[in-house]
């Protein structure tokens, strides 16, 4: 897995009742990042994609 350096970026706003959004172009890896981060967390990823 490569570490992206937005990680820590994401990590450090992380849970403080504020939302963050991934947006880009597709295929970037916004789906992984965010699976990887909340698995740390031990958090659930949800997707409200149809």
């Amino acid at each position: 897995m490569i570490r992206r350096t937005i990680q820590d970026y994401i990590m450090k706003f992380l849970f403080k009742g504020k939302v963050i959004i991934l947006y880009g172009a597709r295929r970037t890896g916004k789906t992984t990042l965010s699976k990887v981060i909340l698995l740390r967390h031990r958090k659930k990823y949800l997707s409200f994609r149809s």
